[in-house]
Parts: structure tokens; C-alpha cells; sequence
């Protein structure tokens, strides 16, 4: 998807940005969330932010770059352009990250307690 070279005005930006920041919050379920992924971006488009955010795990696990690079199928530059955000603007990755660890924890759990009830 190509983007424009006109700018909009700062006031219709403020509005629709805060119109989509609105929509993705009032998406309650993982359905919801698919349906509207599969409706607003391009297959590439969301396998570009996928990718994003893998490689951020991976660079906040201590992964290499070449690693990286190798299982991902990126550039050296799409890594340290990653990671620099990840310096500049750390609060949304942080937020990010710290969701999938507690998904991930909870799975976890969720795995030992059963094998508990199973025994």
C-alpha cells in the first residue's frame, strides 16, 4: 500500500487517529480482532508488523542478529531500526511484551495445574 504525499491537517489527523485508536479498543475478543486485521490489511502488511514484533521479542530475549535475521528472513537494518524504536519509544513495546509474557505464563500454569487434576 502506498501512502500519500499529502499531508492531512493536523486536526483531521488527531481525529482519525484517535477514530482507529477507539475501533481497535472496542475489539473484545481474538475474533474480532481477526476479522478486522483481515478486513484493514494486506496479507504483506500484517506480516510486516508480526514480524516487528517477533524480532522485538527476540532482540528483548538477547537473540543475535544473525539469529534473527536467519529465522525471521530480515535485513541488519530492519533489526537495529526495530530495536531503535525499542529505545525511542520503549512504553508500547514494554506494554507489548509484557502481555505475551503473561499469556505465556498463563499457559504455562494452566498446562501444570491440569497435569495436577490429571494425576
Amino acid at each position: 500500500m502506498r501512502s500519500s504525499t499529502r499531508k492531512l491537517t493536523p486536526k483531521l489527523k488527531k481525529k482519525i487517529t484517535k477514530d482507529f485508536i477507539n475501533t481497535l479498543a472496542d475489539l473484545k475478543t481474538s475474533e474480532e480482532i481477526k476479522q478486522f486485521i483481515e478486513s484493514f490489511f494486506s496479507e504483506t502488511e500484517f506480516t510486516s508488523y508480526a514480524k516487528r514484533l517477533s524480532v522485538a521479542i527476540m532482540l528483548e530475549n538477547n537473540v543475535s542478529y544473525a539469529e534473527i535475521k536467519k529465522k525471521m528472513l530480515v535485513s541488519s537494518a530492519t533489526i537495529a531500526t526495530i530495536q531503535e524504536a525499542m529505545q525511542k519509544k520503549p512504553k508500547g513495546f514494554a506494554l507489548a511484551l509484557e502481555k505475551l509474557e503473561a499469556e505465556a505464563w498463563a499457559g504455562s500454569m494452566s498446562k501444570k495445574i491440569s497435569s495436577f487434576f490429571r494425576k
